[in-house]
């Protein structure tokens, strides 16, 4: 798919792939367009630690952008329990906020689910010109994945803490820019985005699986499928 000159959607046909018989390539094609036709997340340079004691500081927090209006993975219905998910950087460390509001009454609040079984937010990073993205899960009982690929990466360093509230909770991670390959840019630095929620927290109910960009099949390592993000400098 092409607009004003330049190519903002590729498709391939998918559907043996991803078992999924709408991921034909003009589908997949027009998953990407809507994605690049959106404005760059941007994740800004903080100079001022946004975690204390594991909780957020809320005055940091306010120069972070918001990434909301989370959509069901294949389906692309609007997510019914919605995430809001904020991202900031420093020389050191990328910072991830995410929160997940669900219905209090209905909690589901089984502490025995494993990581990827339980509510957990799911991060993919990959920098342009790295072959390889990176893939952070945090969970609600503050466990950890790291990811390079579809490979665990061991000692990543990366650490979540959870905060809790009636009808939300939120993760807040971690995540070394090492870890990442990159350093802390001079100039703003495209990268591809993705933050993901899985939902098991409501009774009754099947988990909904959420992302911030669309994703047609549960292939999320498609890195053109996820929104484009700029790491923005310090000014």
């Amino acid at each position: 798919i092409v607009s004003a000159g330049q190519i903002i959607g590729r498709g391939y046909n998918l559907t043996e792939t991803l078992a999924d018989v709408t991921a034909h390539a003009e589908m997949l094609a027009l998953s990407a367009a809507c994605t690049a036709d959106a404005e760059p997340v941007a994740i800004r340079y903080t100079e001022k630690a946004p975690f204390a004691d594991g909780k957020r500081v809320e005055a940091v927090w306010k120069a972070a952008d918001t990434m909301t209006r989370f959509v069901t993975c294949r389906s692309l219905d609007v997510a019914l329990d919605q995430s809001e998910v904020q991202a900031l950087f420093d020389a050191k460390n990328l910072y991830v906020s995410a929160k997940g509001f669900f219905d209090p009454k209905q909690l589901n609040d089984d502490r025995t689910l494993s990581l990827f079984g339980g509510d957990n937010f799911e991060i993919f990073v990959q920098a342009e010109g790295m072959a390889t993205y990176r893939q952070v899960c945090a969970g609600v009982k503050e466990q950890v994945y790291a990811g390079l690929g579809r490979a665990e990466a061991k000692d990543a360093g990366v650490t979540c803490r959870v905060q809790r509230g009636s009808g939300f909770w939120i993760a807040n991670v971690t995540i070394p820019m090492a870890f990442l390959g990159i350093s802390a840019p001079k100039d703003a630095l495209v990268a591809r985005f993705c933050a993901m929620r899985n939902n098991v927290s409501t009774y009754g109910r099947k988990p909904e699986v959420s992302s911030f960009a669309p994703i047609r099949g549960w292939d999320y390592g498609l890195s053109e499928l996820w929104a484009e993000a700029a790491f923005v400098p310090r000014l």
